[in-house]
């Protein structure tokens, strides 16, 4: 096979797999509209995983799709109106409450860390303070003060309880807005629906918080109205007194969780412009681990060797705390082993109410009919497919998607818009 063929055959595989990393191999009969005799073949299909750091190809599709589920329900489009514009809307952070003094910034690069003067010493002899004036990405933000004196069992088992706590603080919403509405639960039901899309982050301690879309509808969902009286900022009381009232007991029986005391709420109005880089910003959170390097993207087999890994210590810690505290007899129904590689947090990363938007399943399907529309003439596949393995067979299949992804990220960027190319890769971004 000549060196431009045996590029042409790498290209077509890499592409039939949409410049997956990591695909996987199937086998099963393809029947060619050229040939009528069926033939056994091996294709590659896209893995689909939703991480950036296990397919970098996969993320940036489901990102998209992340992006246009959460635009969906603020700007309406893909099935819901416009108009949804036009009900109240907010933006909302829920934070994790401390578990122990942590290296922090703020946004302005102002405040130092930590400051107090003559503080006295921990029982583990380390000083309470640090005067520093951390900077972004300085390695020790996030890390504890003082390990010995952070608090890893309670922060993973905040971890895990903590999809419970946004389920309960939803349903408290909905009843604070009747009350202060003066009607009963039931009778706003029949009037109003609180449709939500949350995403989870870890923040650099190693604690979920939640950034979400919150909107009031009329019954019918996006395309009915809200009841008149119902406003943005009544919303937005009502979602403060829930989450400020809220909590869970612990797992362990040492008390209740609640939220923390950083609760950032936006209201959007119809006029506002951000709603794009609301659903860009947040659809970026969909694609992340646990932590930065990615060594934790799977399930976690040992808890030996993480820091050697590329772990950190204080993220290798709550990894540790979570397989010890899943051998508890009394919390194995949390099932933290099996969590340990997200800390304890057992949810989905990307969650919304039924009838925010349109669907995951929507936008594959639609991508699915757009895609055949233009592989007219290619082979059809019929039969029963195996699995037959993970990866290509060439290695260099694998470097080549990678490069591809990365030219479709950056070129549209640097061409002129509209060009050819341009247009392409924001198609598919």
């Amino acid at each position: 096979m000549t060196e431009l063929a045996e590029l042409r055959r790498l290209l077509f595989e890499v592409e039939r797999a949409r410049c997956c990393s990591q695909p996987v191999r199937i086998r099963g009969l393809v029947v060619g509209r050229s040939s009528p005799s069926p033939e056994v073949r091996t294709l590659s299909v896209a893995c689909k995983d939703r991480r950036e750091s296990v397919c970098l190809a996969c993320s940036r599709l489901y990102k998209a799709d992340a992006w246009h589920l959460i635009a969906a329900g603020l700007v309406g489009g893909k099935g819901v109106p416009e108009s949804v514009r036009e009900h109240p809307r907010l933006f909302v952070t829920l934070t994790a409450p401390p578990f122990g003094a942590v290296h922090s910034k703020d946004g302005g690069g102002t405040r130092r860390c930590h400051p107090r003067r003559n503080a006295a010493l921990c029982d583990h002899g380390r000083r309470a303070s640090c005067a520093r004036l951390h900077v972004p990405g300085d390695p020790v933000l996030g890390d504890p003060l003082c390990a010995g004196c952070f608090d890893y069992e309670g922060a993973v088992l905040w971890n895990s309880r903590a999809s419970e706590l946004w389920s309960r603080t939803t349903t408290k919403v909905r009843r604070v807005l009747a009350r202060r509405l003066g009607e009963s639960e039931a009778s706003l039901g029949a009037q109003a629906r609180v449709s939500f899309v949350k995403v989870a982050e870890f923040q650099r301690r190693g604690l979920v918080h939640f950034h979400a879309v919150v909107r009031v509808d009329g019954v019918e969902g996006p395309w009915g109205c809200p009841p008149v009286g119902i406003e943005a900022q009544l919303l937005s009381g009502a979602l403060v007194e829930a989450a400020r009232e809220t909590t869970v007991a612990r797992p362990d029986g040492g008390g209740r969780f609640g939220w923390g005391r950083e609760l950032d709420i936006r209201v959007l109005d119809e006029t506002d412009e951000a709603p794009e880089a609301i659903a860009s910003y947040t659809a970026s959170y969909a694609v992340k681990t646990s932590d930065s390097s990615g060594v934790l993207a799977r399930r976690v087999r040992s808890v030996g060797g993480l820091e050697r890994l590329g772990v950190r210590p204080h993220i290798a810690e709550m990894v540790r705390t979570a397989w010890g505290l899943g051998g508890t007899p009394s919390l194995r129904q949390l099932r933290l082993r099996a969590h340990a590689h997200t800390l304890g947090y057992p949810g989905f990363f990307l969650t919304k109410s039924r009838r925010y938007s349109t669907t995951f399943g929507a936008l594959r399907e639609a991508r699915i009919e757009y895609a055949n529309g233009r592989e007219e003439g290619r082979d059809a596949q019929a039969g029963m497919w195996q699995y037959e393995g993970h990866g290509y067979l060439d290695e260099r299949a694998g470097a080549l998607a990678e490069a591809l992804t990365d030219a479709r990220t950056r070129l549209p960027r640097a061409l002129p818009e509209g060009s050819p190319l341009a247009r392409q890769g924001a198609e598919q971004g």
